[in-house]
């Protein structure tokens, strides 16, 4: 979420995202006071309320007892749930993090991690526990992206040595020390990297061959792809063939078609207004990015199995 939207046709424009609160007053308090997200709409009687996130996208947040979502959705809504990561771009990390405290954030909701490669996220779960992660990269040239674009497939190969089929299946520990089955498991995780390089790397094409054309992004949110597209349960041998393919076949476009890295794509995005405007040099940070917080993500769940 993070291409601001036009302030008047917001006004007339119904929220593409939602998430399912227990609570519609303390969810709303928490959005207007730690994360200074403003109500713009609310409706008691249906129990739903839009409020506007700091990059301009509107959100309809639904209580308990909220019923169908769809009249108060665009066509093609993305529905979080609680666990679910909403990304921003660029923020002044500490100062943020002392608003959320001061304005009654517990310290304990509150995560900051930076990665190897650079960049630093600071993340807080709101009352429901969907996490709202604030992102800012470290600067790299196109040289180093490169680097952390290949080092991505080495670090997912050691991040599954020695797993048996079986260990593939394995997800985050939960309470009673067993994979939490509503997590993803290590296959379905590797398969998301998978389709994420993919897609990426469709629109890296267009911007190369096609940049006066406005693409249109499909995509309909992860939970819809991974079960559409089998990640629980198709084994990963083609997948992963398909991953060191794809980035070979990237980095021979980039390296050999002149002023490719520089090369832009109009992207229009479901649920916004004004379309995005990405490089070929920033699509290519997304997926060696998307790579690496992934397999970190993997060797979380061996360690928390003692794999």
């Amino acid at each position: 979420m993070s291409t601001p939207l036009d302030s008047q046709s917001q006004q007339s424009q119904r929220p593409h995202f939602a998430m399912r609160v227990g609570d519609l007053d303390a969810s709303l308090d928490f959005y207007a006071q730690v994360m200074a997200f403003p109500t713009r709409e609310r409706d008691d009687t249906a129990e739903v309320a839009v409020i506007q996130d700091r990059d301009g996208d509107l959100i309809l947040v639904a209580g308990p007892h909220a019923g169908d979502l769809a009249p108060h959705l665009d066509e093609n809504p993305l529905i979080l749930k609680p666990r679910d990561v909403i990304e921003f771009g660029g923020a002044d990390l500490p100062t943020l993090r002392e608003r959320w405290l001061a304005h009654g954030a517990s310290a304990d909701a509150i995560s900051f991690i930076e990665t190897a490669w650079g960049n630093q996220t600071l993340t807080v779960r709101d009352p429901d526990g969907y996490r709202l992660t604030f992102i800012v990269q470290a600067v790299l040239t196109q040289e180093e992206t490169l680097a952390f674009f290949h080092q991505g497939l080495d670090a997912l190969d050691d991040a599954l040595a020695e797993l048996s089929e079986q260990d593939l299946d394995l997800a985050p520990v939960g309470s009673a020390g067993q994979s939490d089955e509503s997590e993803w498991s290590i296959r379905q995780i590797v398969r998301h990297v998978v389709d994420g390089d993919d897609m990426w790397r469709t629109r890296l094409q267009v911007a190369l061959h096609s940049p006066d054309i406005l693409y249109h992004d499909w995509y309909r949110g992860n939970d819809l792809m991974a079960d559409r597209l089998l990640y629980a349960t198709l084994p990963l041998e083609p997948a992963l063939a398909l991953l060191r393919a794809g980035r070979a076949y990237t980095t021979q476009l980039v390296n050999n078609i002149p002023g490719a890295w520089e090369q832009q794509l109009k992207m229009a995005h479901l649920g916004r207004v004004e379309p995005e405007t990405i490089s070929v040099g920033a699509i290519v940070r997304i997926m060696a990015d998307h790579a690496l917080e992934h397999v970190e993500e993997i060797r979380a769940i061996r360690r928390g199995h003692g794999r």
